[in-house]
């Protein structure tokens, strides 16, 4: 047997680590410790598609609500297109020694995925395991009740409303990454930037100027953020994260920071001049420090 200690094993994705997520990971957390057992995340990995956050802050994340381990599991052919019975027997019990299990409603695995959450039930009980489902998570938008999910989550980004993003995460929605060199030409209009690599992968809110604040070091600054091609100064199309961090003038090349968004300001635009440019800068500095 791989694993000798009893588990209680969370099944799922994992991938946004948002509010429907941690209601799972914490009612496996709680079971384990009722239990004295030892708590592990399965993320079903499919290694393909946008992240809503970096795999090594997923986890991290996943940890921090008490999980003891965090196990990682691709989708090989051969996982793939074991039966929902091979899931449970072989997998779940002689592999985890999988004593409960939690997933979420919407569950569904082994081959073509062709088994649900109520099926994992029927099996759970004739193999002597407890099994958990949690129901949908809803959560109060503005525009009326949306389901906790990732899908919902990308469509908040995808039009900019990081306000809604964050309600579904159940956490202000943030980007993280390298400052890295770029081309400087905020320094030329007192306004310089950082500019911030993320994960190739990463999704990103709608092009746009918003208002953020960024951690640096433990400590928090007021910033604004632009997503997008910076039509003023670039002609190459590029998609870049500029952070001018308010009343901030320390060297942080090569560091890691966190971007935290807090609201959509404006579209990203043109500008005839970087004086132009920059007194809607000034102006988005201005909004940005009533946020």
């Amino acid at each position: 047997m791989a694993n000798s200690k009893k588990t209680v094993v969370a099944i799922g994705k994992f991938d946004g680590v948002h509010s429907g997520h941690r209601e799972l990971l914490l009612k496996a957390t709680r079971i384990a410790e009722e239990k004295g057992y030892e708590s592990v995340a399965l993320v079903i990995d499919t290694q393909r598609g946008q992240l809503l956050i970096p795999k090594n802050e997923r986890d991290e994340m996943i940890k921090s609500l008490g999980i003891n381990r965090v196990e990682i599991k691709c989708l090989t052919p051969e996982f793939m297109n074991m039966s929902a019975e091979e899931f449970v027997s072989d997998f779940l019990i002689k592999e985890l020694n999988c004593e409960y299990v939690v997933v979420g409603y919407n569950f569904r695995f082994a081959k073509g995925r062709s088994a649900d959450a109520n099926y994992l039930e029927e099996l759970c009980m004739e193999n002597d395991i407890y099994c958990t489902v949690i129901p949908k998570l809803t959560c109060h938008l503005e525009s009326g009740e949306v389901t906790a999910s990732s899908s919902n989550i990308r469509d908040s980004l995808f039009r900019g409303d990081v306000k809604e993003a964050s309600v579904i995460l159940g956490r202000t929605y943030s980007l993280s990454g390298e400052v890295v060199s770029g081309r400087k030409i905020g320094r030329t209009i007192n306004t310089p930037t950082a500019n911030i690599k993320c994960h190739a992968k990463t999704t990103l809110p709608k092009k746009g100027v918003y208002a953020t604040r960024v951690q640096i070091n433990g400590k928090t600054y007021a910033s604004i953020t632009n997503i997008g091609n910076n039509p003023t100064v670039s002609s190459n199309g590029e998609i870049t994260i500029e952070t001018h961090i308010i009343d901030f003038s320390d060297n942080i090349y090569g560091k890691e920071i966190k971007i935290e968004f807090l609201s959509r300001i404006r579209d990203e635009k043109k500008f005839d001049s970087l004086e132009e440019l920059k007194n809607q800068i000034e102006k988005d500095i201005n909004i940005s420090k009533k946020e």
